[in-house]
């Protein structure tokens, strides 16, 4: 299924206005995109509302390439993006957003996405909130964020198109302010932020400041990336010599697929694993939050994986 690849080249392509529209305070619009073909598609869903972002209602489509919004009415700005679903339900990504008033789609956009809040989760990830939906090329450039003393190794953004998280080198206790620029929106003409800074705080207090230095311990890093399509890299470490394991769970609480088995030395040294998004049958998992669990022993550590098809 490609739907989180994206099936739209372009997206919303056009809106042809029908030539009612000086005749009523209501218009009517027709909706168009192109889409890669793709055996899997069941059909699409068309989102709209009063702000960017924020969709009240939502039409379910088969598989079709337009579709008539009615009942706009002059002077009203109004948001839309379409998604493809396949018959397993699995959804894909928003298109890039189309923005309507009157007689013509426009972009009401003056500047740039701006971050509206940063919160950092567990010592190496970092999540951003913008105000815009984001370009993902822009939004996905380590070289765009800045942490003084801290590394940004990678970059990714969720389905919602206004979060991205950071994978970093280990937080220590303090206050830390990010730098972000030149992430430009999903407007139709885009905009690019200027530099802009933010601050936050870690509380994560003992934590070692190098990325993988200092003796072993028991721990299980956060994956990267995260959210993750295709496949994601788990990082974990042991302290005592002994049975171990790494499994992943559903949010049911069922086991999915054990990811290692096995003796570990004393002070092992870090190891990495690969997840395939790939049940214990060799079957893709549809997307949404998994959990991962290092076990050994009475010791035990779970992270949150997003995975997003």
């Amino acid at each position: 299924m490609k739907t989180k690849a994206f099936l739209f080249r372009g997206a919303l392509i056009w809106a042809l206005l029908f030539s009612s529209l000086f005749a009523s305070p209501l218009f009517p619009v027709v909706l168009h995109w192109e889409c890669e073909s793709c055996p899997d598609i069941a059909g699409f869903r068309v989102y709209s509302g009063l702000s960017s972002g924020v969709y009240c209602d939502t039409v379910q489509l088969g598989k079709t390439n337009s579709y008539e919004m009615t009942g706009l009415e002059q002077g009203t700005v109004y948001y839309v993006s379409v998604t493809s679903c396949d018959a397993w339900g699995n959804e894909s990504d928003f298109s890039p957003e189309l923005i309507i008033k009157n007689n013509a789609p426009v972009s009401v956009c003056a500047t740039g996405p701006r971050v509206l809040s940063a919160v950092l989760l567990g010592s190496e990830l970092l999540v951003l909130t913008f105000d815009k939906k984001l370009d993902r090329e822009t939004a996905t450039e380590t070289s765009h964020y800045g942490i003084q003393g801290i590394e940004v190794i990678a970059a990714s953004m969720d389905e919602s198109g206004v979060r991205v998280y950071l994978q970093t080198s280990s937080h220590g206790y303090g206050d830390f302010s990010l730098s972000v620029s030149g992430i430009r929106d999903c407007a139709a003409s885009p905009n690019t932020s200027g530099l802009e800074w933010i601050a936050y705080s870690s509380t994560l207090s003992g934590i070692n400041d190098g990325r993988f230095a200092g003796p072993a311990e028991f721990k299980l890093h956060q994956n990267f990336p995260n959210p993750f399509n295709p496949e994601t890299t788990i990082r974990f470490s042991v302290k005592e010599p002994g049975p171990v394991s790494v499994s992943v769970y559903n949010l049911l609480g069922e086991k999915i697929r054990i990811l290692y088995e096995g003796e570990a030395a004393a002070a092992s040294t870090q190891r990495d694993l690969v997840w395939d998004g790939r049940d214990r049958s060799g079957m893709p998992v549809a997307s949404g939050m998994y959990i991962c669990l290092l076990e050994q022993g009475k010791n035990r550590e779970s992270r949150r994986m997003h995975l997003v098809r």
